[in-house]
């Protein structure tokens, strides 16, 4: 964030678009090698060398296609930094390739710890490399070298605790895969499509500095993941050894849909109600653009998880093709939309059209998950429990928003009121009473009831 104050909305525009071609490459690896290598029923040497090898094929294909379309994405876009940029980008996708296999070799293995470390030193290190560039004025070459030190970081942090060899494998690999992953690969391509379109659009109709205030708004959002993506990894190597167990897959579809709305789904909340403090406190008035959109936002980040939960459920009994259906109709409808109103849409307009469409496609994969999973009556309960939870949490934070004090008043007060609060709800409903969440052992406890 101190980042995004000191360069601005359109340099920050230019690493947005930047970073969703990442998005775009990572996705389509992973969708056709991780996701697949985890679901392996009888892993061998011989084949996860291949499955190594071809990940890294992979990695270096798409780094060598996004280098010759360095200059026309840059030219496209009106940016001359962008083309510097995507090169690194490319770079980093080359090392990325590498690094595929080892990390799902952590997950596959449970060994989640080790590879949450490797994320986050190679997060944390490449944010102080990028921190120390922009102040020493290296500014947008700062931010996209970063990415490739982050790469290289990760690589060499999963590598070591989980090195493998990079060979060409068993014959009919890639057949296998590519049969496996066909609905994966195509869900995948069409949620980058979108991921890349809303914040391509934004540029190309609104211009960078449009683009970079819709960005910076995302970046935001994801101090969400801190928690979300340690659950969502955790999900999928859960659902990865429950292939073909449908009360298990069951039981790990509630109780990750149940943890949502415990755990994260109060902190979209906090930070769609406190959008004002947040931005112009941290980022300041030249980023009042983002408080408008911000809300919109938390939304399209919230049901990206749900619909990830939903979708690796019906995965494990072979009924992907229901996310990729899903997909087709709401791009579909989606580009309807955006064809009869390209002229007429304000930055805010185009935030809540892109947060709907995410919202009914994976409401979609929602519906018909629960409708193979029916929650029990117990589970019922629960999330009736947590959804109380979750809007006096919601309403606590309101509150504090409208609370005559400063912004940064506001955003100390949230910070250290809201996640007391919440635990005093939660324990007030599912340990009757309110003390009862503020331990580790209640919240273990609370964990296990689920």
């Amino acid at each position: 964030m101190l980042v995004a104050r000191k360069l601005g909305p359109e340099t920050m525009g230019a690493y947005m678009v930047l970073v969703t071609v990442m998005t775009f490459a990572d996705l389509f690896r992973e969708a056709g090698i991780a996701r697949v290598y985890l679901n392996e029923p009888e892993m061998t040497d011989s084949r996860e060398r291949g499955y190594a090898g071809l990940s890294a094929v992979i990695g270096l294909a798409l780094a060598l296609l996004l280098a010759v379309g360095s200059w026309p994405l840059a030219k496209l876009f009106g940016s001359p930094q962008l083309a510097i940029g995507l090169l690194f980008g490319a770079a980093a996708m080359c090392l990325n390739g590498l690094s595929t296999i080892p990390q799902a070799k952590l997950l596959r293995e449970g060994r989640l710890k080790e590879a949450g470390f490797a994320e986050t030193l190679g997060s944390v290190l490449s944010s102080v490399y990028a921190l120390a560039g922009v102040l020493a004025g290296f500014g947008f070459l700062a931010l996209a070298s970063q990415l490739l030190v982050r790469s290289f970081i990760f690589l060499v942090a999963t590598y070591r605790m989980s090195p493998c060899t990079y060979t060409r494998g068993e014959k009919g690999l890639f057949r296998k895969i590519a049969g496996v992953s066909g609905s994966l690969t195509g869900v995948n391509l069409l949620w980058v499509a979108f991921s890349v379109g809303d914040q391509a659009i934004a540029g190309k109709m609104l211009g960078l500095a449009a683009a970079g205030l819709y960005g910076t708004g995302k970046l935001i959002v994801t101090t969400a993941d801190v928690i979300a993506k340690p659950l969502q990894q955790t999900v999928t190597v859960a659902f990865a050894h429950r292939v073909n167990d449908q009360e298990l897959i069951a039981r790990t579809l509630h109780k990750s849909l149940l943890a949502f709305l415990i755990a994260i789904a109060p902190i979209y909340a906090a930070v769609a109600f406190l959008a004002d403090p947040i931005v112009l406190s941290v980022l300041g008035t030249k980023y009042a653009g983002t408080v408008q959109v911000l809300p919109a936002l938390c939304l399209y980040g919230a049901v990206v998880y749900n619909g990830s939960f939903a979708g690796n459920a019906l995965l494990m009994i072979g009924k992907q093709n229901i996310a990729l259906y899903g997909w087709l109709g709401t791009m579909t409808i989606l580009g309807i939309v955006l064809t009869i109103f390209w002229t007429a849409l304000p930055l805010l307009a185009l935030a809540w059209v892109f947060a709907g469409a995410l919202t009914l496609v994976n409401a979609s994969t929602f519906t018909f998950a629960l409708r193979y999973f029916p929650p029990a009556r117990k589970t019922v309960m629960q999330a009736a429990k947590a959804i109380c939870c979750f809007l006096l949490t919601a309403a606590f934070a309101a509150l504090i928003a409208r609370l005559q004090i400063s912004d940064l008043a506001k955003l100390a007060t949230a910070m250290f009121v809201l996640p007391a609060v919440h635990l005093l709800f939660l324990g007030t409903f599912f340990a009757k009473k309110p003390s009862g969440m503020l331990s580790p052992a209640g919240i273990k406890q609370l964990w296990q009831s689920l």
